[in-house]
């Protein structure tokens, strides 16, 4: 077998870094420049929604839900393509409506190993196309000037952010607006993609610029006074960049884990901390 030629190795092993570059830096590209996409799905089918035993932490957030008057409606998805850095960014959703509040709940979860039912938000839909969501992963204030409103309270405790929820719902009634109190999945998947898809555009987008100018700085820094020592055309400007993509990916990566589980820890703390409140009578009647 004759041997390769240095050169064609050197542009065989570039070709290659920008393959694996593109994975992250096509996505956020496309996302810079505005094509990040919403989606939702969903069935009307609320039979398979009830725990099943194994799922402690969606037993959590059932119990409490059932508790304060809502009930299954369907069970669906949520999806943001191109989120920044990432091709599709996948949630599992299961959807709950009470009737007497005229309002969902929805609980969210990502696709990812070890992820949890951490996200939850309660919902009003208005006739006039503009929806309220009151979640619990932010502490924030609602703007009640748009049409979007949101609104959040770092919390485990349901009730706490109905009564956050509520607030607000009675302000936008006093503005008159009217909530569809139709109950149905479609009417929620509707208003969520209809307001939802324009906000996921804009944080798109720009996580799309911060990861592209972040990255691209850093490889810069890198490049440049290996350029200079070694030239353009020398393998350890290829492997100075091969590293420099290796450790902000790992980094990345790391950085990703560490927030599940963080997630993990704190939900399964409060969900400890709930069981210890509740009487044994009723916990082994579970």
């Amino acid at each position: 077998m004759p041997p390769i030629d240095p050169n064609t190795l050197l542009v065989v092993l570039w070709g290659l870094l920008v393959l694996l570059m593109s994975w992250t830096w096509l996505p956020a590209l496309i996302a810079a420049l505005g094509g990040t996409r919403y989606e939702n799905g969903g069935d009307t089918d609320p039979t398979n929604l009830e725990p099943t035993g194994g799922d402690e932490d969606y037993q959590f957030w059932y119990d409490q839900a059932t508790q304060l008057g809502y009930k299954p409606i369907g069970q669906g998805f949520m999806r943001i393509r191109f989120d920044g850095p990432i091709w599709e960014q996948r949630t599992d959703v299961r959807m709950f409506w009470n009737k007497s509040q005229q309002s969902y709940l929805f609980l969210q979860r990502l696709r990812a190993p070890r992820a949890v039912w951490y996200s939850t938000h309660f919902a009003a839909c208005y006739t006039d196309g503009g929806l309220l969501l009151s979640d619990n992963t932010q502490n924030s204030r609602p703007d009640f000037e748009l049409e979007f409103i949101r609104q959040g309270k770092i919390c485990f405790d349901l009730q706490e952010l109905e009564i956050l929820h509520q607030a607000a719902v009675e302000v936008t009634r006093k503005q008159g607006r009217s909530i569809e109190a139709d109950g149905t999945i479609e009417t929620l998947l509707r208003s969520t993609e209809l307001n939802a898809g324009s906000a996921a555009r804009h944080l798109g987008g720009r996580r799309g610029w911060d990861f592209l100018l972040l990255n691209g700085l850093i490889h810069a820094c890198g490049s440049i006074p290996a350029a200079m020592a070694v030239g353009f055309a020398h393998i350890g400007l290829l492997i100075t960049n091969f590293v420099l993509w290796g450790l902000l990916n790992f980094s990345q990566m790391i950085e990703k884990r560490q927030k599940t589980e963080m997630m993990r820890i704190a939900l399964f703390h409060a969900i400890r901390q709930r069981s210890k409140n509740i009487p044994a009578n009723v916990v082994s009647s579970r």
